[in-house]
């Protein structure tokens, strides 16, 4: 299984964890007389400021959502030219041998399309030797050395495109981490350093014991808003490893379908547990509720709609 990204310590968003850091650093500035005595001069809040910054910075979700989209649209249209040659060469040995023969059936035909792109490669290999083993029989169906040399290089191109889409994944995954750990070190500092303002100012100065009180911080939870683009599968990136994890899905405009998957590109399978979230319908229940495992632990919104992004906000509690 993959690694799952790690935890959120913030409850809120990240342009929210961005808009407080600025806030606290502009109190801190105004308050730097006060603030020296606990060791925050103005080097150290400058260094609160790059992380601040770092995090801003930092590629979103959407970014490595869009590269990976275009991989897999790249994985799809390769494999779907190999599916088609190969399936033309296995309607070749029906018509020469027959659909249920012994030499049909040693084409490994049967059920690809229901198959993962895996294994559709080694049916497709498949297709290429039996293929190959008998093109003097079937060159009466039409079968020539170039049909057989064009699913040969359509192989090894659907291969490079499976493995570039993987890669992308990797990306994605290793980017989520990367962000949140940015962030929960980003949160840490500012917490500590929100804490210095209230034990300054209380008892002091009501107004500024306010400036630095941090709203909205709830343990174990984990707030991501985005916009799902037309006609994409989107991965926001929250952390569910729990049947009892709670998750509360709105969408502001367009539609989304939620469900869950071990792959962040996968469609919906065939009977599977999906909701659909639209403005004044959202979702709110558990991961038992959506079919949540070990193995499909990724949570994803599908935007069908061809031209209408969708903008989401997804809460997870536990």
């Amino acid at each position: 299984m993959p690694t799952q990204p790690i935890k959120r310590k913030y409850s809120f968003s990240d342009g929210t964890l961005a808009e407080l850091g600025d806030s606290l650093v502009m109190f801190a500035e105004r308050d730097l007389a006060e603030m020296l005595n606990y060791g925050y001069d103005q080097p150290r809040i400058d260094g609160i400021k790059v992380k601040i910054t770092t995090f801003k910075n930092f590629p979103p979700d959407e970014y490595y959502t869009g590269l990976l989209m275009v991989a897999t649209a790249d994985k799809n249209s390769k494999l779907k030219i190999i599916s088609e040659v190969s399936e033309g060469i296995v309607r070749r040995a029906m018509n020469k041998f027959g659909k249920d023969t012994p030499e049909v059936k040693g084409f490994g035909w049967t059920g690809y399309i229901t198959k993962t792109d895996s294994d559709k490669m080694v049916v497709n290999r498949l297709v290429h030797k039996a293929g190959t083993d008998n093109q003097a029989a079937l060159s009466s169906e039409g079968l020539t050395a170039l049909i057989l040399g064009t699913l040969n290089t359509g192989i090894t191109d659907a291969d490079i495109a499976i493995t570039k889409k993987q890669q992308r994944v990797s990306e994605r995954d290793k980017a989520v981490s990367e962000r949140v750990t940015i962030g929960n070190d980003l949160y840490s500092e500012l917490v500590k350093l929100a804490d210095t303002g209230k034990h300054i100012w209380e008892d002091v100065n009501e107004a500024l014991y306010n400036d630095y009180v941090i709203y909205q911080s709830v343990a174990n939870m984990q707030t991501v808003n985005g916009t799902v683009a037309p006609a994409t599968i989107h991965q926001p990136s929250v952390v569910v490893n729990n049947v009892a994890d709670e998750i509360e899905i709105e969408v502001t405009s367009g539609a989304v379908t939620v469900y869950f998957s071990d792959d962040p590109t996968d469609e919906p399978a065939p009977g599977q547990t999906t909701f659909d979230v639209s403005p004044g319908t959202p979702f709110s229940g558990t991961a038992a509720q959506l079919d949540w495992s070990t193995t499909n632990f990724r949570l994803l919104l599908k935007n069908s709609d061809a031209l209408v992004p969708a903008v989401f906000s997804v809460v997870v509690r536990g």
